[in-house]
């Protein structure tokens, strides 16, 4: 009977948890909860259960109550993984680095080849070492390299050997008698012995000759007797790193004649391949290593090959699936990894890279290249900040706020009288010193300091064109004929361009490109031409001679160029800057498509990024990132031919009008139109198969002629493919890809094209050409920009001396300082200085103005607009509006008192988290802030929403316009911790700037924690205490100008949620406490209030009424992320009576940009 009843509610307990799971899936979190509980209290012994119902409490952010089970999980197995996994994960999103780090380390030891726990490890890894700057970007020292460090060989030897080459039991003798002698020796390792067997027997499998070459100097055996001369000879030459030689011997007949027949050819195959691929024939070689896998699929080095090769041609897709198999076949084949985190880190995915690398480090730990990519890929997933490394304690630190001046940033003349004091130049020279005197300076770095400080003064020192530059220029407003052929000259000469002009180019492009749709239909009329070009890749040599072939830009001679105009040659800020100036010289004359390297991701892989930064400066480097986004990404010529980057989609029946509706103002997401269209390959085959490069799909010829058929075209034109002739016709005459980039990457030996197109017929005329010479040499020069003179007086103000020497002294007495340190530091402080030394807002920008210092309601209103549209706010008008935030924040008190007059009202709301349109909805319904019409928002207004920065800008502006019209409180998530995890401090980045994020975190400092409305009502963004008795004078006696602290009054306020038991328990979420509805009772009733009004916690219906009608709390974000289905809420009090009225509203469209775009890579693991 009690087996019955327990098989009974075991069969409960298991449909409980598909229950919950599914209601987990719906994102119905707080159900799936309950019903995990339903399944634990019919069978608490099972570990999964208590695993899942910490998932969901961490998918609530109730991250304490995720510990708890997690753990009890873990006890009731202690080697199930994913207990620990859980536990980790609530760790890591609590910013509990070091716990967390614990816990995936046990997974890791559990389940050593997870590559997600791996991923996750390395995550708590970055986080926990705080490297010192110049760790995170050199490469470890090698203290002993690998016996061999190589495996791919090719020609070994001098003759032919026999067909036969089984190691005999000699050879097999001389292995063995080598690994012993190395083993006495005592300095083997287990990863010595390994490599020594493999490279010692692996290499003797696959050399080619029977006889050894004279030139070979190594140890040697005579005859078939392995001597105790050889074998100390060859550990002396494995002590100095010399390789033993690979010869082969004849082998036993242990096989049978077809198998060492296959092998043998197999072998053949492989060799020819390797020819193929040291002639960067790629496409021959892959056939080539096919066969050879054909004949001996269980050899990992023709699998290991094979992705090479397909890694050539950039197509990632397929060089991840082959070295997959070739792991799959021998899990301690290094090459595996190799080849495969290699791909891994070209697609930018260098989380998974990383765990191949330290695979490869752990086969191979003395490889210093393996040692090399593994350090490559940890400076990528780590993202450390520069600040971090360098920053000085709290104390020391200067206010960001104050070495902010926004009235420099335009371009009025600056004083003549600012020639230093005797006082700054002395701190000059002291600075100098104690970098000198700490023992690490040199001639260098003080040249450096001196040459930085001074040049960038005197280069900065003109805000018109410096005389002396005699590159082109522009002469007004206009980009003429005469500029762009100027400009080319000098480019062909390595001369760069002034930033002023190319500012002028790119934002007048930005400007263009921003009204185009996403589909641009182009007319040609008959008897006139139109020319397609393909990727061209940074090859502006090349470009230059496509326009020698065919003609310049023009009216009567327009162009479409394809895409991949950047990234992998070294001309890109070249030939960007060109295309860029014919579009502002004449639009109709030349048209641009986006590729799938006009992307932020692509570039800062491929050289784009570190060229711009070079020849131009940071600031570019988010210009262009800004303007590829407003490329259009497809055209169509006289309503017949489709031209396209990449290719065709995964489903059937897209239409034109689809693809003009596609919001392209992002980066390129991984799925969907916009991916495809950017990435997708054409294959032979009919149908749609995955994608070679890992992205997008390849498409068939059935799938290209219906989609012709549906939008009633004739032809498909793309690029994004390398091609031998340069284009390539496919699917039946349906399909051409063209490619201009001849000799692509200097090594393919490819030629380019590009297809001219006659109207009326339309046929295309396809010319070749091969690659020009060109110089791959660029020197970066370092120009300011300004429009009208400076004073003639060269050296910075005390405010920025004062700089410099902070940025000096901090570095010289933390002790880590290095050339390179030290001029980011100078540059940093001093070009940001200069790039912010104009006073008037440049004419073309088209944005919301504030006039004079005074913020109104019509700028107010005028940024929403832009904000509703994706405008950005000029970065003068951005620090104005935080600055005189900040400065009435800090007069404020910690507790406010808020008085609302009879007759009025008086509105609550809670967190908005980025969520900017949803804001601006709360204003439909409820109206704009204003004397009349107050608002007090109670925390968490950033993180999660990627709108944050447009939130807190609008927010701080109305506190700007009108102080009593808006208030506003501290949220858990107005922290730098916080904002380093969940989206704030990278969107700032992204759409401000570095400064700004400091900023944010000082001026944070300074909200209020709380507020009470008329004497009755207490509001507050979290909730009550640990202890009794606390009284209003207490909060507003919180020192709170700092981050969080972990417990305390300011800790509680921030972090504390309601309880339906009385009393007070350990918090769900980790930090603050969980209280009761006697706590609150007790609370009111010792300071004389009616009501606690708090947020902090996303509710169904946008509200929830606790602790009999005594407490309620308020969320404001509908929807909340995009997937929880929850109204919002705000609360409406009328004097007298101050009775709440809730008022509750739905999500609302916004721009496809999803929540956490932002957000530290990490927390990934919860979407």
């Amino acid at each position: 009977m009690e087996t019955k009843n327990e098989n009974s509610d075991v069969s409960r307990a298991e449909e409980m948890k598909n229950q919950a799971n599914e209601a987990f899936k719906g994102h119905k979190f707080s159900n799936a909860i309950d019903l995990y509980t339903k399944a634990i209290e019919l069978n608490g012994n099972n570990a999964v259960y208590w695993a899942n119902r910490a998932f969901a409490h961490t998918k609530l952010e109730e991250y304490g109550s995720a510990i708890q089970d997690a753990s009890k999980a873990i006890e009731i197995d202690p080697k199930y993984s994913k207990g620990y996994y859980r536990r980790g994960a609530a760790y890591l999103a609590m910013g509990k680095f070091k716990d967390a780090l614990k816990d995936f380390q046990q997974v890791k030891r559990i389940c050593p080849n997870d590559p997600d726990a791996a991923r996750k490890l390395k995550e708590c890894e970055k986080a926990v070492m705080k490297m010192k700057f110049e760790e995170a970007i050199s490469a470890p020292v090698s203290e002993r390299r690998s016996v061999a460090e190589s495996i791919d060989y090719h020609t070994i030897g001098n003759k032919p050997r026999s067909s036969s080459f089984l190691p005999t039991k000699t050879a097999l003798a001389a292995v063995v008698a080598a690994v012993m002698v190395v083993a006495v020796r005592g300095f083997a390792t287990t990863e010595i012995l390994m490599v020594l067997v493999s490279v010692v027997l692996g290499t003797y499998w696959w050399g080619s000759f029977s006889e050894v070459e004279p030139q070979y100097s190594g140890a040697r055996i005579e005859g078939e007797e392995v001597t105790l001369e050889f074998v100390k000879q060859m550990m002396e030459d494995f002590k100095n790193q010399k390789t033993l030689h690979k010869r082969r011997q004849n082998r036993d007949n242990m096989e049978t004649k077809n198998e060492n027949s296959d092998v043998s050819r197999a072998e053949e195959m492989k060799n020819q391949a390797n020819e193929a691929f040291k002639g960067h024939k790629f496409s021959n070689a892959i056939d080539l290593y096919t066969k050879a896998i054909e004949l001996n699929g269980n050899n990992a080095v023709y699998w290991a090959n094979r992705a090479f090769a397909h890694t050539k041609l950039e197509e990632y897709g397929s060089a991840i699936q082959d070295a997959s198999k070739a792991i799959e076949i021998d899990p301690k084949y290094s090459k595996g990894y190799y080849r495969r985190g290699a791909a891994y880190l070209a697609m930018g995915k260098f989380k998974d890279a990383l765990k191949d690398f330290q695979q490869v480090k752990r086969i191979c730990p003395n490889d210093p290249d393996a040692a090399r990519k593994l350090k490559e890929c940890e400076k990528a997933v780590m993202k450390m900040k520069f600040e971090e490394a360098i920053s000085a304690p709290v104390s020391e630190r200067r206010s960001v706020a104050e070495s902010i001046d926004y009235h420099t940033i335009g371009n009025k003349p600056r004083s003549s009288s600012f020639l230093p004091t005797k006082t700054a130049l002395a701190a000059v020279v002291a600075a100098v010193m104690v970098v000198a005197v700490r023992g690490f300076a040199t001639t260098e770095i003080l040249m450096v300091l001196v040459s930085v400080v001074l040049g960038t003064y005197w280069w900065g020192s003109f805000s018109e064109v410096e005389p002396q530059y005699s590159g082109a220029r522009i002469e007004g407003e206009e980009v003429t004929l005469e500029f762009v052929k100027q400009m080319m000259e000098d480019f062909k000469n390595q001369k760069t361009l002034h930033k002023r002009y190319a500012y002028q180019i790119v934002l007048k492009t930005r400007q263009i490109l921003q009204a185009l749709p996403s589909l641009v239909d182009i007319s040609v009329p008959n008897g006139k031409h139109f020319t397609v070009c393909g990727d061209v890749h940074g090859q502006f040599y090349d470009l230059l001679n496509i326009f020698e072939l065919n003609g310049l830009p023009s009216e009567e001679n327009p162009y479409l160029f394809n895409g991949d105009f950047v990234d992998r040659g070294s001309f890109s800020v070249e030939i960007i800057l060109t295309l860029f100036a014919f579009k502002c010289m004449s639009p109709s004359s030349i048209y641009l498509a986006r590729g799938n390297h006009e992307s932020k991701s692509m570039n800062k892989i491929y050289g784009f990024e570190g060229e711009v930064r070079s020849k131009l400066s940071e600031k570019f480097v988010d210009l262009f990132a800004e303007v590829f986004c407003y490329l259009p990404l497809a055209h169509v010529i006289n309503e017949k031919i489709f031209v396209v980057h990449g290719g065709l989609f995964s489903v059937d029946g897209v239409k034109l009008s689809d693809i003009r509706a596609i919001d392209r103002f992002c980066e390129p997401p991984e799925e969907g139109l916009m991916c495809e269209l950017l990435w997708s390959d054409p294959q032979p085959l009919p149908g749609r198969g995955p994608s070679k490069r890992g992205v997008g799909l390849s498409f068939g010829g059935d799938v290209t002629k219906r989609f012709l058929e549906d939008n009633n075209l004739d032809l498909v034109v793309r690029s994004h493919e390398v091609k031998d002739e340069g284009y390539e016709v496919d699917h039946d005459g349906k399909l051409i890809t063209v490619f201009s980039a001849p000799n692509y990457c200097d090594q393919m030996g490819n030629k380019g094209a590009f297809i001219r197109f006659e109207a009326p017929y339309m046929k295309p005329n396809i010319v070749t050409f091969s690659a020009v010479t060109s110089n791959t040499i660029f020197l970066p020069i370092v120009t300011l920009i300004g429009n009208k003179p400076r004073s003639s007086s060269f050296l910075p103000t005390k405010t920025a001396l004062a700089a410099v020497v902070a940025a000096v002294m901090v570095v010289a007495v933390r002790g880590f300082a290095t050339t390179e340190i030290l001029m980011v530091l100078v540059s940093v402080v001093l070009g940001t200085y200069w790039w912010g030394s104009f006073s008037e807002v440049e004419p073309q920008y088209s944005g919301a103005r504030i006039e004079g210092e005074e913020v109104t309601l019509e700028f107010v209103k005028q940024m929403m607009e832009d904000f509703k549209n994706q405008k950005t706010l000029h970065k003068r008008y951005a620090y104005q509006i935080v600055l005189k935030t900040r400065q009435i924040l800090q007069a404020l008190p910690s507790l406010v008192d808020i008085s609302v007059p009879n007759g009025k009202h008086f509105t609550v709301c809670g967190d908005v988290h980025g969520q900017f349109y949803d804001l601006l909805n709360i204003f439909e319904l409820n109206g704009l802030p204003s004397e009349e019409n107050p608002y007090l928002f109670n925390g968490d207004f950033v993180d999660r929403g990627s709108f944050s920065v447009e939130i807190i800008l609008t927010l701080f502006a109305f506190k700007c316009m009108s102080p009593s019209s808006i208030y506003l409180a501290r949220g858990n998530h107005e922290s730098k911790s916080m904002n380093k995890i969940y989206g704030f401090e990278g969107e700032v980045r992204s759409k401000l700037s570095e400064k700004f994020v400091d900023l944010f975190a000082e001026v944070f400092c300074y909200l209020p924690l709380a507020h009470v409305i008329n004497e009755k009502i207490f509001v507050v963004h979290g909730g009550l205490f640990s202890v009794d008795g606390v009284k209003l004078s207490d909060i507003r006696a919180i020192d709170r100008f700092c981050e969080p602290p972990e417990e305390g009054l300011m800790c509680e306020l921030l972090w504390s949620d309601p309880q339906p038991l009385p009393g007070r328990g350990p918090s769900k979420r980790g930090v603050g406490l969980s209280f009761g509805g006697d706590v609150t009772k007790r609370f009111l009733e010792d300071n004389n209030l009616d009501l606690v009004v708090r947020s902090h916690e996303v509710k169904d219906e946008g509200y929830e009424v606790d602790h009999d009608g005594k407490l309620i709390t308020v969320f404001s974000a509908p929807n909340y992320c995009d997937q929880m289905g929850n109204k919002g809420a705000f609360i409406r009090f009328e004097a007298p009576y101050m009775k709440p009225n809730i008022v509750t509203f739905s999500a609302v469209p916004h721009p496809d940009v999803k929540p956490m775009a932002y957000a530290n890579n990490f927390m990934r693991m919860f979407n």
